[in-house]
C-alpha cells in the first residue's frame, strides 16, 4: 500500500527524511513523537499490539539518527530539530482539513468509527491512503496531557464569520486556532477543536468531539440549543458558558444565565451513575467518561498533570470496572493503578495487587498478558523494598530461567549471604557474556566482595 502526501504538506527536508522510514516505524514515530499519543492510543489507532510500539519507536529513532548522520543534506539536524521541522512542514491549513472532513469517504468513516481515538492531522503525509481515511477524523482530545487548553484571546480571523441563513449542517474544525461563528439568530460559537453544528428549524444541535467551545445564546428568542459530547448533554436558554472536552471528561463553566447538564456516566461526586444538574452563574461541573479507554486517558492525563495519586487510582479503578478480560486497555489500566498505589505510599496494597494478578494473569492483564515477566520483576522489586532479599527470592527464582542479565545479577546479589556458591556460578555466567559497562562493573564489584568463594 503506497503512501500519499497531505495536500498541504510542503514536502520539506524533514518530511523527506521521515518518508525514508519503513511504514510501520514511520506511523508509530509520527503518532508518538509528533502527536505525543500514549502506547494504548497508538496501538488502538494503528491496529498493532501495544507491546510492539516501544520497539518500533526505538527502531525509528535509530533509523532517523543513521539518516541524519550519513546524509550531507541533513548536516546539523538533530532528532529534536527534525521533530520541530516535521511538525511545521505537515501542519495543514484549516481549509485543507475542512475539505478532508467534508469528503464523503471520511464522513462515512466518522459515522462508522463511533468514537474518536486520536488527533492525527500530521499523520496525513506519512500514512497510507486507507489509514488517512479512517484515522484523520478520529480526533482525540487536544488536552490529552492533563492541562485543559482553552481558546486564546487572540482571534484567528479579523472578525466573526456569519453563516448564511438556512444552512443545515456545518463541521466545526479548528485544532490550532480559535474561530468565532455568528448565526443569523444571534447565537455565537467560539471554538478551538472539532465538532459538528446541525440547524434543523430553530433547534440547534452541536455534536462536540474534543477541545474548547464557548456558547452565547441571546435570551428571549425561544432558541433551543443542545450541545452533546460522549460524556454530557448541555441544554441552554439565554446564557453563555464554556465547555471543554478532553481526556479528563467534559467540563462546563457558566458565565451567565443558567444551563441544564446531564452527565451520561456520572460526575466526580457521583461516578458511574447518570446525573442531572442545573448550573447557575459561576458554577462548574465535570462529567466523567464512560468507557475503559476514556478512563485510561483520564488516568494518564491526571498522572502527567501531577494530580494526587488517589485521583489517578480512582480513574484507573473505574476503567478496570468497565474493561472486560479481552479489553485492549485492561493491562495499561492495571499498571496505572499499581503506579498510583506505589506513589501514594500503599506498598502493601500494591504488592497484594501484583500477587493477585500473578495468580490470574489473563483476567488481570487481558490482552496484555504477555507482560507477566514485567509483573514478576515488579513483584521482586516491591518485595525487596518491603522486606529484603528473603521476600524477593521467590520472584527472582521464577525469572532465572529467562537468563536475563539484570535478573541473574539481582538473584546473585540476594544469594550472596545464603548460597555464595550459587551466586558465584551466576556471576560466572554473566562474565561470559558481553555485558553493558554498568552491569559489568556491578558484576566485578560483587565478585570482589565474594572474594575467594568465587574463582
Amino acid at each position: 500500500m503506497t503512501s500519499h502526501p497531505s495536500p498541504g504538506a510542503r514536502q520539506g527536508p524533514a518530511v523527506s527524511v521521515v518518508m525514508r522510514l519503513p511504514r510501520a516505524q514511520r506511523e508509530v514515530w509520527v503518532a508518538c513523537r509528533i502527536e505525543c499519543l500514549d502506547r494504548a492510543n497508538v496501538a488502538g489507532l494503528l491496529g498493532i499490539s501495544m507491546r510492539a510500539v516501544p520497539g518500533l519507536l526505538k527502531e525509528a529513532d535509530r533509523s532517523l539518527l543513521r539518516i541524519l548522520q550519513s546524509d550531507p543534506a541533513c548536516r546539523g539536524m538533530t532528532l529534536d530539530s527534525l521533530r520541530a521541522a516535521f511538525a511545521d512542514e505537515t501542519e495543514p491549513s484549516p481549509e485543507e482539513v475542512e475539505r478532508l472532513v467534508e469528503s464523503p469517504a471520511v464522513r462515512r468513516a466518522m459515522k462508522m468509527a463511533g468514537k474518536p481515538r486520536a488527533s492525527l492531522r500530521r499523520l496525513l503525509p506519512v500514512a497510507s491512503l486507507a489509514a488517512v481515511t479512517l484515522a484523520a477524523v478520529l480526533f482525540w482530545f487536544t488536552g490529552y496531557h492533563g492541562t485543559r487548553t482553552q481558546a486564546t484571546d487572540t482571534p484567528a480571523l479579523p472578525g466573526p464569520v456569519a453563516l448564511e441563513p438556512g444552512f443545515a449542517s456545518r463541521s466545526l474544525l479548528s485544532p490550532s486556532q480559535p474561530v468565532t461563528l455568528v448565526l443569523e439568530s444571534g447565537v455565537k460559537l467560539r471554538y478551538q477543536g472539532t465538532g459538528r453544528l446541525q440547524a434543523p428549524s430553530r433547534a440547534l444541535r452541536v455534536d462536540w468531539e474534543s477541545g474548547f467551545l464557548q456558547v452565547s445564546v441571546p435570551p428571549g428568542k425561544g432558541l433551543d440549543l443542545v450541545v452533546s459530547t460522549a460524556d454530557a448533554r448541555v441544554e441552554v436558554v439565554g446564557t453563555s458558558y464554556r465547555l471543554t472536552r478532553d481526556a479528563l471528561g467534559t467540563n462546563v463553566i457558566v458565565d451567565s444565565g443558567h444551563v441544564r447538564v446531564e452527565c451520561r456516566h456520572g460526575d466526580e461526586a457521583h461516578p458511574g451513575v447518570a446525573s442531572a444538574h442545573g448550573l447557575a452563574v459561576g458554577q462548574e461541573l465535570l462529567c466523567l467518561p464512560g468507557t475503559d479507554f476514556g478512563f485510561l486517558s483520564r488516568a494518564l492525563a491526571l498522572q502527567q498533570g501531577g494530580a494526587p495519586a488517589s485521583k489517578v487510582q480512582a480513574a484507573a479503578e473505574a476503567g478496570l470496572a468497565l474493561a472486560g478480560t479481552s479489553s485492549d486497555y485492561r493491562g495499561e489500566l492495571f499498571w496505572l493503578r499499581l503506579q498510583a498505589l506505589e506513589a501514594g505510599g500503599d506498598t502493601d496494597a500494591a504488592l497484594l495487587a501484583v500477587e493477585t494478578c500473578l495468580d490470574a494473569v489473563p483476567a488481570c492483564l487481558g490482552r496484555d498478558r504477555l507482560r507477566v515477566v514485567d509483573l514478576r520483576r515488579t513483584a521482586a522489586r516491591m518485595a525487596y523494598d518491603a522486606a529484603g532479599c528473603e521476600a524477593a527470592l521467590p520472584y527472582l527464582e521464577d525469572l532465572a530461567p529467562l537468563e536475563h542479565g539484570l535478573d541473574l545479577f539481582a538473584l546473585a546479589r540476594c544469594l550472596e549471604g545464603t548460597d555464595p556458591q550459587r551466586a558465584c556460578s551466576l556471576l560466572q555466567q554473566l562474565r561470559a557474556r558481553g555485558l553493558e559497562p554498568q552491569l559489568a562493573a556491578q558484576v566485578r564489584a560483587l565478585s570482589r566482595r565474594l572474594g575467594e568463594r568465587c574463582p
